[in-house]
């Protein structure tokens, strides 16, 4: 969301006040909404819509009480006291500093969102927005009346007006938004101006820049690495996420490539398997050695494994409202034993040796196992550690002191070292060719799968509709996500029909969707409860 309120600032900048920057909305039904359209020198609300500049909440959903109750046992190893993202397994409520992170992040949004607002609506009178997010919902009429709203309108006519111009009886040309109303409309002429949206747009300014030319001279390459970070490729069933293996051989290439003077690594990720982190990281590291500077730039989340990556880079930038750091670790396994039972499944094996847990599935790690565990998640912690000090050149008492887990906003994260600038893509890109040529280079996404403007479109436009929930639910996104990565390759052992529908008897219709979207390619869904973080841990680990 600050990343395309900076974009609209930087164009209200440059285009000095010739191009005006104008919201039309069907309604404002969000905060976040209304932030973003505070950015704008005018704003056209549909009439009998509402405008919600609310307050900010964040609330997450506790199962242990389900599980004990269907004989599901969950076992988390977590470092430390702000490595949260398991106790939605563990817990009836938030623990103490569960419910500091949520309060940390309702409290920052909201903050965020009066200071702009009454900035751009009220003059600078952050009491007078403080009333209004306590009134709520407003009508649009009320809204207009507290300077939210400028007039009511619809999209239709406000396009039709823009393009008429201040003459009321000029032919003008149907926006290219609304294709189904051109029958009948005047033809367009060459020079006239028209109203189209931001896919449309992305097109069509790719074609006319001609980004991607036969011969192609030096340029910043720009790498996307967005969603959990896994080990090993990408599937075939359109898993989303960070492919370790594929990452690298991105990552490779850029190193190789002779036209890359610089690489900006956009990560917008909530972390994910520590090894395939890890691995990640020592390519961000041969690529600076290879003399090419590597600037993060960080998207909505770039928290815990996506930091690890960020720490390897020469230069972090994150927006005002990115929530990062989470430097921690978290492993842990659902033992469904008791729950089988019930059904009538039993279990039984053999092991060579009593570190290794007979059946992932069915039993729960006994002491000696859970110590080994406990052992492992504190290595990998003090390698987490490791790397920030080394990365960021803080001691290790320093990282210390903001790791644990806790997380971070952009501004926040700056004050105490995680990151360098408070800043966007634009940011990370001017920095890129002054650290590489200090010449003006051009930015490129990398591979060239498609146009660069037109996936920094995507990014906008998906951004857009994310935002509906985001700021209402922040710090459940990020928990949301890091549990789903938790829980998501822990479905993978349970082959057995039988066993996977009484599975779905005691999970109800919710776990429908999470076994189509883990199953086996082979058309046999399948389950694994043994919550497996690392793929080549036997007990499993995950850094969320």
């Amino acid at each position: 969301m600050d990343e395309i309120a900076r974009s609209i600032a930087h164009f209200a900048l440059k285009s000095k006040g010739t191009k005006p920057v104008v919201c039309v909305a069907e309604s404002l039904d969000t905060a976040s909404s209304v932030y973003l359209s505070s950015l704008g020198s005018h704003v056209v609300v549909q009439p009998s819509s509402s405008v919600n500049l609310t307050g900010v909440a964040s609330s997450s959903f506790f199962f242990k009480n389900f599980l004990e109750r269907h004989g599901i046992v969950a076992q988390v190893e977590q470092r430390k006291d702000y490595k949260t993202a398991a106790e939605p397994l563990t817990n009836e409520a938030y623990s103490a500093s569960g419910e500091e992170v949520a309060r940390y992040v309702v409290d920052k949004l909201s903050s965020a969102i009066k200071r702009s607002v009454a900035r751009s609506r009220a003059g600078g009178d952050e009491d007078a927005v403080e009333e209004m997010m306590r009134v709520g919902s407003m009508s649009v009429d009320e809204a207009i009346r507290r300077g939210i709203v400028h007039r009511a309108g619809y999209v239709q006519d406000f396009c039709m007006e823009y393009l008429r111009g201040d003459d009321d009886d000029a032919d003008c040309a149907v926006p290219l938004m609304y294709p189904k109303m051109k029958k009948g409309a005047p033809k367009r002429k060459k020079n006239d101006p028209i109203v189209t949206n931001m896919a449309m747009y992305a097109s069509k300014i790719h074609r006319t820049m001609k980004l991607y030319k036969k011969k192609r001279g030096p340029y910043v390459a720009m790498i996307p690495l967005e969603g959990t970070i896994r080990s090993g490729r990408s599937r075939r069933d359109g898993a989303s996420g960070i492919a370790a293996d594929d990452a690298v051989g991105v990552l490779h290439a850029a190193c190789e490539d002779p036209l890359v003077k610089a690489v900006v690594l956009r990560i917008d990720s909530p972390g994910g398997s520590a090894t395939a982190s890890e691995k990640i990281g020592q390519s961000v590291v041969r690529l600076r050695e290879s003399g090419k500077p590597v600037i993060a730039c960080l998207g909505n989340v770039a928290a815990s494994g996506g930091y690890w990556i960020a720490a390897h880079c020469d230069h972090i930038i994150a927006t005002y409202m990115t929530i990062t750091g989470s430097i921690g670790v978290v492993g842990g396994k659902l033992a469904f034993g008791k729950m089988l039972e019930s059904f009538g499944v039993t279990a039984d094996g053999v092991a060579s040796h009593d570190a290794v847990v007979r059946n992932q599935v069915y039993d729960a790690w006994t002491e000696a196992q859970r110590e080994s565990v406990a052992k492992r998640v504190d290595e990998m912690y003090d390698a987490f550690v490791r790397v920030v000090a080394e990365g960021r050149k803080m001691s290790v008492e320093d990282v210390e002191a903001v790791a644990g887990g806790r997380i971070f906003f952009g501004d926040d994260a700056k004050e105490v070292g995680l990151v360098d600038t408070v800043g966007g893509l634009y940011d990370a890109h001017q920095l890129a060719w002054n650290l590489s040529s200090g010449a003006p280079l051009p930015l490129r996404l990398f591979p060239p799968t498609k146009s660069t403007f037109a996936h920094i479109a995507s990014l906008v436009t998906g951004g857009i509709e994310h935002e509906q929930n985001y700021p209402t639910g922040a710090s459940a996104s990020l928990r949301g996500e890091a549990l789903d990565a938790f829980l998501g390759d822990s479905l993978s052992m349970i082959r057995d029909e039988t066993v996977r529908e009484a599975l779905r008897t005691v999970l109800g219709p919710s776990s429908a969707s999470m076994l189509e979207r883990h199953g086996s390619g082979g058309g046999a869904t399948s389950i694994d409860a043994a919550c497996a973080v690392s793929e080549d841990l036997d007990y499993g680990l995950r850094r969320s």
